[in-house]
């Protein structure tokens, strides 16, 4: 949740003052860097807003104007939070030891005259105005002599004033940099409180906020600081301790009493779906916002839908806190993603107040309403778990660790979904995660708000809202035209000098044919917009134009590329198609675009092509980052299905199964066994270790649910017993351990192909193997089972087995001498190494020369396996 939505808003001003006229040999052109570091941490870590900019080398009345004028401004309220540091040249009159600052039109030779005075510089911000929390670094040389002399005035400006203490504790903290007699180090306080705040040691993950004076104390024992210069701190006017300025960028929510390991899950979970949903807002929420669907296109062309928009605003308000579905739904090219994509905007702290408010509603959905915005189109239903699980502010890798985290809530969780139809497994999205989570009988404090085609919708609860765009109060056929006729005067368009009359008619007739789709009015748009001779409506063949125009969206594609194109119309499907498979983000185009291009079609492509395609039809194409490099995809899920319509989808993923696996690239090792299940080819490739071990093991489990043989579903429940270990590793056959371990799974389920090629997935031989073991399955409680080599050579330990059931050995069994072991608990895998512990008064050897051979106890789950090291 946004921390200025929280506890109130955040502002930090800076300045440094380089060089000052009169004092050319005094000038310090390092002091703008420690601008920019303290402007990287508050404006980046800490979530700070600019509150004035001040610049470098102000003038006195240059500084004092824009300091006065933020301080005064009408919307400065009580529980805003305000941070200054200014960096110059500090002074002492010899008369009255008074403190000066010099500005870059200060004398020190007339202080009184030229200077600012530092108590002067804080009455700016502090006396006669309703900053309640002010904090102010001063890094000049001798500073304490001004932040002293400061403070005893901000007593004064005070002394008949209580504090407006609603919003929290308030007061005024001043920082100096130097005590009264001590000069200071260019850099020095900057960088010392940057590495205070950002260091763990000085707040780990369970405070919300820094505490200023945790901040002070970790500078003061700064090996870094130089010896001869001692920041100081004061605080004055406070009421119920220090005000929160520093709010703690690696807060965990409820880190209180978890185990430090749980809570690295939870932040290497919560920036991995952070940076996520900031890609998916930027490349997907955004454009389609706009009305565009080029991500760098500023353009705000979203038109009408006022109804809609009213009725989400009001779905959205807490008065309707119990309601925990919402369904916006409708045909393709409705506007479902971009009604979404506006509220998504709308409600982003960051970004909502940048959205034209002219032609919307007089009421919108406020910043922070939303919590996350996730696009679901291609994720898996254990993505979908992890995003909801971090925008919860936990690891939870269950529906029920995520029902349990959830239920600790006091205010609702509200999560904005798009696309939950083009996920890898609608109806399982759907049956054991969307409808769970919104089951009215758990109460959770969960709100969705989510966009799907009518087919997904119809399978979503009973109890939820339903907004269909197709219905006639959400239609919007004016919305439409006028969206049209926009397009239709873009600049550039011929139609920009026509008769209005005649743009009139024009969109008209294409809002007409179009109906309720947006896409199909965009696209014919566009194509009319392009066309050499321009449709009047007083022409002999205007009816016949009108009666031709597209009303579906493949229809509206087709007609573009054939009448634009020509001949080479099929030269632009058959580059585009290959975008039509793509999954993920996108596909790369090095290496790997023209190369499905040409598998597809038949027909040789290359990199030339594709130069062609982005000036011939790239309207249709969306560039996107994944891994660090480009990838494109087909902008709208419409035009995709019309591009492989006619095409046997099987065929066409062996084929791109076939012409990707042996390339070495990301792309390959992370989307190569979605391809392969949806061409039905996934089995040979389970049953290959090095292919398993290379895999994104997120892609991989998604895909199991596609194997087909019985020797590939052993293979699949192998890999999935090891799934903790695969999805904590980086893919590649360097693990031995993990190695060994995939074919002891392999060999528990008889995977025996999967379980051989583990010999030879790697350059190193493995550090042990399991000779033989069978695992039947069962409702018991699992306890220990196989063995593996100990520290000794020829010793053996056990290993405890994960699952409830039992093993089985194929000859005879025997059991561990009475009274020497104990079982241990159960563990998350039948790999993970455990410790069997002796009874009271016998020896407890956790190794032994050799392994015991182990009676087979279907209750408890007893294992038996065979190992060699």
């Amino acid at each position: 949740m946004d921390g200025r939505a929280a506890d109130g808003r955040r502002y930090v001003l800076s300045a440094a003052v380089t060089q000052v006229a009169a004092h050319p040999d005094a000038a310090r052109p390092e002091l703008a860097e420690d601008v920019r570091r303290i402007e990287r941490l508050f404006l980046g870590e800490l979530d700070h807003t600019r509150g004035a900019d001040l610049g470098l080398d102000p003038s006195r009345e240059q500084l004092t104007k824009a300091l006065r004028a933020f301080a005064t401004a009408p919307e400065r309220r009580p529980d805003d939070h305000v941070v200054l540091y200014l960096a110059a040249h500090g002074v002492t009159a010899e008369d009255s030891g008074r403190h000066y600052l010099l500005l870059s039109d200060s004398d020190a030779r007339d202080p009184h005259g030229t200077a600012l005075p530092t108590e002067e510089l804080v009455a700016l911000l502090w006396e006669g105005t309703s900053i309640e929390r002010l904090l102010v670094l001063v890094d000049c040389c001798y500073a304490e002599a001004g932040t002293d002399t400061a403070l005893r005035s901000a007593l004064k400006a005070r002394q008949f004033r209580e504090p407006v203490t609603e919003h929290g504790p308030t007061g005024l903290v001043l920082v100096a940099s130097s005590r009264r007699k001590e000069e200071s180090y260019v850099g020095a306080l900057s960088a010392a409180f940057d590495r205070a705040v950002r260091r763990q040691a000085t707040a780990g993950h369970a405070p919300a906020h820094i505490s200023v004076e945790h901040v002070m104390a970790a500078i003061a024992a700064d090996p870094e600081v130089p010896p001869a210069q001692r920041p100081v701190w004061s605080l004055s006017h406070a009421t119920g301790g220090i005000p929160a300025f520093l709010p703690n960028p690696r807060h965990v929510p409820e880190a209180t009493g978890r185990k430090l390991d749980e809570i690295d899950r939870i932040i290497a979970l919560g920036c991995r779906e952070r940076l996520a949903r900031e890609r998916e807002l930027t490349d997907f929420f955004l454009p389609r916002a706009r009305g565009t669907d080029v991500p760098t296109d500023e353009v705000w062309d979203f038109t009408g839908r006022h109804t809609a928009l009213t009725d989400l605003t009001g779905w959205l308000a807490p008065a309707r806190a119990a309601d925990r579905l919402c369904v916006v739904t409708g045909d393709p090219g409705s506007g479902k993603s971009s009604l979404l994509g506006m509220v998504a905007v709308l409600t982003d702290p960051d970004r909502g107040a940048a959205v034209p408010r002219a032609g919307l509603p007089s009421v919108l959905p406020g910043p922070g309403t939303v919590h996350v915005a996730v696009n679901a189109s291609h994720k898996s239903t254990r993505q979908l778990l992890d995003a909801f699980a971090a925008a919860a502010g936990s690891a939870a890798e269950s529906l029920g660790a995520l029902t349990a985290h959830l239920q600790t809530r006091t205010s609702p969780l509200v999560v904005l979904v798009d696309g939950l139809d083009e996920t890898l497994a609608p109806h399982e999205v759907v049956d054991e995660l969307i409808t769970p989570l919104t089951d009215p009988e758990r109460q959770l404090p969960l709100r969705l708000l989510v966009g799907a085609r009518p087919h997904i919708a119809r399978r979503l609860s009973a109890d939820a809202t339903v907004m269909d765009l197709d219905d006639e109060r959400y239609g919007d056929p004016p919305a439409v035209r006028a969206y049209a006729r926009t397009l239709l005067t873009a600049p550039g368009s011929p139609l920009l000098t026509a008769p209005p009359a005649v743009v009139d008619a024009v969109a008209e007739a294409i809002a007409a044919a179009a109906g309720r789709s947006f896409l199909v009015a965009r696209i014919t748009a566009r194509t009319t917009a392009r066309e050499p001779r321009l449709p009047h409506p007083g022409d002999p063949g205007w009816h016949t134009w009108c009666e031709r125009l597209p009303r579906l969206p493949g229809e509206a594609m087709e007609r573009d590329l054939d009448q634009r194109l020509g001949p080479l119309a099929d030269r632009a499907r058959d580059l585009l198609r290959p975008l039509a498979y793509a999954q993920g983000a996108g596909l790369p185009w090095a290496g790997v675009w023209p190369r499905l291009a040409t598998a597809i079609s038949g027909r040789r492509y290359g990199d030339e092509d594709i130069v062609w395609l982005r000036q011939a039809a790239g309207s249709y194409v969306v560039e996107g980052v994944e891994d660090g490099g480009s990838v494109y995809r087909i902008y709208h899920r419409a035009l995709i299905e019309y591009l492989r319509e006619s095409r046997d989808a099987e065929r066409v993923q062996r084929t791109v199964t076939e012409a990707l696996r042996d390339l070495d690239h990301p792309y390959v090792r992370h989307y190569l066994a979605l391809h392969a299940g949806e061409g039905g080819v996934l089995d040979p490739l389970v049953r290959d270790a090095a292919f398993v071990l290379a895999a994104d093991a997120g892609q991989l489990l998604a895909a199991l649910p596609r194997l087909r043989t019985a020797e590939g579903r052993r293979a699949g429940r192998a890999v999935r017993d090891v799934e903790a270990v695969l999805r904590g590793r980086t893919p590649g056959p360097g693990d031995q351990d993990v190695r060994a371990r995939l074919r002891l799974a392999a060999v528990c389920r008889t995977a025996t192909r999967l379980a051989d090629s583990c010999d030879t997935a790697g350059e190193e031989p493995l550090p042990w193997r399991a000779r033989w073991a069978a695992w039947t399955p069962t409702g018991a409680r699992a306890a220990t089972g196989a063995w593996g080599p100990g520290p000794r050579r020829g010793s053996w330990c056990p290993v405890r087995a994960a699952r409830p059931g039992s093993w089985r050995s194929g000859r005879g069994a025997g059991r561990p001498p009475p009274g020497t072991w104990t079982r241990g608990s159960a563990s998350n895998s039948p790999h993970s190494a455990g410790r069997w512990t002796g009874t009271p008064g016998r020896p407890s050897p956790n190794c032994r020369a050799g392994p015991p051979r182990c009676r087979t106890t279907r209750a408890t789950g007893t294992a038996a396996a065979g190992t060699s090291g």
